[in-house]
């Protein structure tokens, strides 16, 4: 200690080594970094080390003589007290723990006795172990934040850390923020509890801060080390803080670096002393062991995150998945595998593989398998059979794959299995089709060829072979219009390809040379497939041509014997005429010879008609207007009647035979009736200047319409046509409605005009229907 005894008289040899001994006793208490203390039971200090004084912040020579409880607070001055007098009760030594102003003390009490053995004295030794409880609180805070991050979410991990930090360094805020890769952006902000419960009213967990927007705690990302701001107030750069923000009277702010980029910002505050070195390496530690943490944790919840999504597409996938061992046993399988194979998970997990798998498919599976397992492949695929609980067989695209675990080690295997069963069923009647199409090509007596979209022969049938004399192979591969066709033909029909590309079926007749020379007309239609493709049939036609050219010759034998046919009609109706003119002529009763010369002029019509057709291109019909205007020219030369116009409006309109020759005897009856009695001293209705005759012939798809007007003075009063006493009249209506099957109009408005409605029987249609 520091109090030495007074020493008037000289020492003798033995005072003299007890006060070297003393003198070294008390040099090495002073050297010591604990401190020391002697005191009476009242509590007067009697001596001290310089260590003590250092604590008080005072010299050694001023403690002694003072009273160690008015140099305490009072609440630690009472609890010291407590242990004081516990010692000096028990006469034991007595240690015990305490803190002060924020660092942690040990002490160790030791009665000292008189010689007469009273106890009255104390003896006090004291450690300052801050350090030792940091790292100690420092070591647990470890513990803990280890053992509950994985419970934990990152925000109330990160609020753990935060609450620890703030405890080990005796700080009254905190704050972590995660700066993104950029070095340009915070990714999160989390505030401690004490922060946000001491009024700061900033949002916590806040994303994506701009640094630039940051204050004066950003130095220290950008000087990459640990910066303590002592006196924050005084500080030249700071920005000053934003709205409901918690006051800052001093920080520590600490960066987190991983390789080259610092990662986050660990920060704490408002520590009532100043922050030191320590604090530096408290944070620093923490900080260091957190983003350890995190970066666990961000692997565990990936992995979490990875195991649920597995499992939830395993459970949910449409195609089936299994899980199976590597003894080839079922572990764990879908609701698609199960719906799929007929049995239930329970079922299958007594199961292998190969007790589903189809016989004839165990050896190949195995085998792959086992390939598998040695680390051969990576996986596999295969399309294979299953036997379903049914006895129904399940065809399935399996890929199989082996997973390991962390260590590499296999753990099981993992099958995808997708039904096929219907795509098979499809090929296999896509097969069956397309074999049944191929025959039929082969069976088809005319000739089959199949191209590429560009024209290329890709398929000849056999009938296409023997027609042209060649092989198949000596045909494949050659461009359609190769083929060995006459080049007359190709002049006369083109391969119409521009055609063929826009979807219309082409029909062309062409010449083939065979391979013998020999020249074999066809017949070819081509058309293009859905695929692109064309598909040509080609038709030997020889015997038709062979049929056609004899048509051909008996049709010229036929209209050669028909026209000859009309004109000996026609020459002996002419006969017929001559002799009955020559009988009028001799014939001397006025009414006889009306009756002959109507008579010839019936029998004219008709001849006419037969002259007509031995002069026409077709002998099927005859031109209606051609035909009409020769028989009124006729008709008005017969009855003298010049003045009268006659008209024909017929243009364009052909009749058959069959419906010409009534339909002129009609036109006879009724122009020469109208040239008879119409025009009295010639001259028309009244109202009209001239005398006119109109002979029309309309026809549609349906009907011919005949009309005969005239302008004339019409009938006589109450003369009934349907009750006609004339030959003439009963021709008129014995050929329109009984012949033709037609249906009469008269109209007397401005003369006499009678229409004539009928069908072209041939249609089977009547008017009357």
């Amino acid at each position: 200690m520091n109090q030495q005894a007074p020493y008037d008289q000289p020492a003798s040899k033995r005072e003299r080594l007890l006060m070297e001994r003393i003198q070294n006793l008390l040099t090495l208490i002073n050297s010591s970094p604990d401190a020391a203390l002697l005191m009476d039971t009242s509590g007067t200090m009697l001596a001290v080390n310089k260590a003590l004084a250092a604590q008080f912040g005072v010299s050694a020579t001023e403690l002694p003589g003072s009273n160690i409880y008015h140099r305490l607070p009072p609440e630690l001055a009472a609890s010291r007290r407590q242990q004081i007098e516990q010692a000096l009760v028990s006469g034991q030594t007595v240690s015990f723990q305490d803190q002060h102003d924020g660092r942690f003390f040990a002490h160790d009490l030791h009665p000292v006795r008189n010689r007469k053995g009273v106890l009255d004295r104390l003896a006090v030794f004291s450690r300052d172990i801050t350090a030792a409880k940091r790292m100690e609180h420092l070591l647990e805070a470890r513990l803990q934040l280890s053992e509950t991050a994985t419970a934990l979410s990152m925000e109330d991990l990160l609020a753990d850390v935060l609450d620890h930090a703030e405890a080990l360094t005796g700080s009254h805020i905190g704050f972590f923020h995660f700066v993104e890769p950029d070095q340009e952006t915070i990714s999160l902000q989390v505030w401690s509890r004490s922060t946000m419960a001491r009024g700061c009213r900033l949002t916590s967990q806040k994303r994506h801060y701009p640094i630039e927007q940051a204050g004066v705690w950003i130095d220290c990302l950008h000087t990459r080390r640990p910066i303590i701001h002592n006196d924050y107030a005084s500080l030249p750069h700071r920005m000053g803080l934003p709205p409901n923000h918690a006051e800052v009277r001093r920080e520590l702010l600490v960066p987190i670096i991983r390789g080259e980029k610092v990662v986050a910002v660990f920060g704490v505050g408002n520590k009532k002393k100043k922050y030191d070195q320590e604090d530096i390496d408290t944070i620093t530690s923490l900080g260091d062991l957190t983003w350890d943490i995190v970066l666990r944790k961000g692997k565990e919840q990936a992995l979490q995150q990875s195991e649920e999504r597995f499992r939830r597409v395993f459970d949910l996938s449409p195609v089936g998945m299994a899980m199976v061992g590597l003894d080839f046993y079922f572990l764990k399988v879908n609701d698609s595998f199960s719906e799929l194979i007929g049995y239930s998970e329970s079922e299958l997990r007594t199961m292998t593989f190969a007790d589903i798998t189809h016989p004839e498919e165990r050896v190949r599976d195995t085998y792959q398998v086992r390939r598998l397992a040695r680390g051969e492949i990576d996986r596999y695929e295969v399309e294979k059979r299953y036997r379903h609980k049914n006895g129904a067989t399940i065809w399935a695209r399996v890929t199989v794959s082996l997973i390991h675990d962390n260590n590499h080690e296999p753990l099981f295997f993992l099958p995808i299995i997708k039904d096929i069963t219907k795509r098979k069923h499809a090929e296999a009647a896509l097969r069956r089709n397309e074999e049944r199409y191929r025959m039929q090509i082969e069976l088809a007596m005319d000739g089959i060829l199949l191209s590429s979209p560009q024209w290329t022969i890709t398929a000849a049938n056999r009938s296409l072979c023997l027609m042209l004399g060649m092989e198949e192979k000596d045909i494949l591969g050659r461009h359609i219009r190769d083929l060995p066709f006459t080049p007359e033909s190709l002049q006369i029909c083109p391969f119409r390809l521009d055609l063929l590309k826009q979807g219309e079926i082409v029909n062309s007749d062409r010449v083939l040379i065979r391979a013998d020379n020999t020249l074999v007309p066809v017949e070819m239609r081509t058309g293009r497939l859905p695929d692109g493709s064309y598909q040509s049939i080609v038709r030997d036609i020889t015997e038709r041509k062979q049929y056609e050219h004899q048509l051909a010759d008996a049709l010229r034998e036929k209209e050669v014997l028909l026209r000859e046919v009309h004109h000996r009609v026609k020459n002996n109706l002419a006969a017929i005429i001559s002799l009955m003119d020559l009988q009028r002529r001799n014939l001397e009763d006025a009414h006889g010879q009306v009756i002959l010369t109507e008579l010839s002029n019936r029998i004219r019509t008709m001849s006419l008609i037969h002259e007509k057709l031995y002069r026409a291109d077709s002998l099927a019909s005859i031109d209606f207007q051609d035909y009409t205007q020769a028989l009124m020219s006729h008709l008005r030369t017969t009855f003298g009647s010049p003045d009268i116009i006659c008209r024909v409006e017929a243009h364009g309109v052909t009749i058959p035979l069959d419906l010409a020759s009534p339909c002129g005897l009609i036109v006879n009856e009724l122009v020469t009736n109208a040239l008879k009695y119409a025009f009295p001293e010639g001259k028309p209705h009244p109202g009209n200047t001239d005398c006119q005759i109109l002979v029309r012939l309309l026809r549609n798809d349906v009907n011919y319409t005949l009309t005969v007007a005239d302008n004339g003075i019409g009938w006589p009063t109450g003369f009934d046509w349907t009750k006609p006493q004339t030959l003439g009249m009963i021709l008129v209506r014995m050929l329109g409605q009984h012949q033709l099957r037609g249906q009469y109009l008269v109209d007397q408005n401005n003369g006499t005009s009678i229409t004539l409605t009928f069908s072209d029987r041939k249609k089977g249609v009547s008017v009357h229907e």
